[in-house]
């Protein structure tokens, strides 16, 4: 990643692409307009010689913004525009194999009750028919990605394995909300996701009923400039083979 300002004056992020496909599914959900959609936006791309590069807004990192204290009174806000994100993303067929802090990015005003967060990072992530889809080989982030996809043998499902990290962030994210708000039962559902169990992993919708609403009619913050911080029909099984080149354990990929 580097980091760069457009003829606008904006900032902004360049990421080079070399066989992904990031930029494919970047295009296919930025052309989805819904509200629960939080899908980074791609700005622009340029197919160079040497690879493709994605020009992406910059926002703040996550682990930055809770650190920080930066919206004292919207984390469960950004907890549920998470979950939303990734809601939106298995609607539409995608699975994103490396849900964790460093891939999600947040805009607002500091202090401000409605903040914006984004999902980022796309380059393993894959289309899938649902979760009847399975994978096989590993991906992700070493204590983000579900006990499954560390296994040698076998084949998993994305979108279970995507659910498991959702309750690792429900989790993360509740490390910030002060004790004693009402959040037992997130807690609770951050540990059902958390099965060894894929298939008693609950839908997202089902903890999107628990998370806190989206009550604020702000407008929302701008997302050009950045925080002042330091059952249906059982469909065949697809199967996508992976290499271990896809762990991404010792990697920080942050916009």
């Amino acid at each position: 990643m580097h980091q760069a300002k457009s003829s606008t004056g904006s900032y902004v992020f360049l990421k080079l692409l070399k066989h992904s496909n990031e930029l494919k599914i970047l295009q296919y959900l930025n052309a989805i307009k819904s509200a629960n959609n939080h899908t980074i936006r791609l700005l622009d791309h340029m197919v160079l010689d040497i690879g493709t590069i994605i020009v992406l807004p910059w926002q703040s990192p996550l682990p930055t913004v809770l650190s920080y204290n930066c919206f004292p009174l919207a984390v469960g806000f950004l907890r549920r525009q998470f979950l939303e994100g990734v809601a939106f993303l298995h609607q539409h067929g995608i699975a994103h194999l490396d849900l964790k802090p460093d891939n999600v990015v947040v805009q607002g005003e500091d202090q401000s009750t409605s903040p914006r967060l984004s999902i980022i990072d796309f380059d393993i992530s894959e289309h899938v028919t649902g979760v009847e889809a399975v994978l096989e080989g590993r991906c992700g982030t070493s204590g983000w990605r579900a006990p499954e996809v560390d296994m040698d043998d076998g084949s998993y499902s994305p979108i279970l394995a995507d659910r498991w990290s959702c309750g690792k962030m429900i989790q993360y994210f509740s490390g910030f909300i002060a004790s004693g708000d009402g959040d037992e039962e997130m807690a609770a559902f951050a540990r059902r996701l958390l099965s060894s169990d894929p298939r008693s992993r609950p839908p997202l919708d089902e903890v999107l009923a628990l998370a806190t609403p989206v009550h604020n009619t702000r407008k929302r913050p701008s997302m050009d400039a950045p925080l002042d911080l330091p059952v249906k029909k059982q469909r065949r099984p697809q199967v996508v083979r992976l290499s271990n080149k896809h762990d991404t354990s010792d990697n920080t990929n942050t916009v």
